[in-house]
């Protein structure tokens, strides 16, 4: 029983990868799609005050957000919009 809690966990761990890829693709897209708007000026302050508001720290180490975050970091994705403008 305890081997099976144990694949499965890490099964687990593994199917949750390719599926927080998937979201932060789509954030990303979405927030290229805002760009095109017109929306990248007004958009990182809006990005920073939710962060606030959700207290989500500012800064994280790149790859653990990477697997563990659905949505890029704040920063990452304000460096994005400033390309885009």
């Amino acid at each position: 029983m305890i081997i099976f809690q144990f694949i499965t966990g890490l099964s687990g761990k593994f199917a949750g990868l390719p599926m927080s890829f998937i979201n932060r693709r789509a954030e990303s897209s979405a927030d290229r799609f805002a760009a095109k708007l017109g929306y990248a000026d007004i958009l990182p302050s809006a990005l920073i005050k939710t962060g606030k508001k959700n207290l989500s720290l500012p800064v994280d180490d790149h790859l653990y957000s990477m697997f563990r975050h659905s949505h890029p970091l704040i920063p990452e994705r304000i460096a994005a919009l400033k390309k885009y403008a």
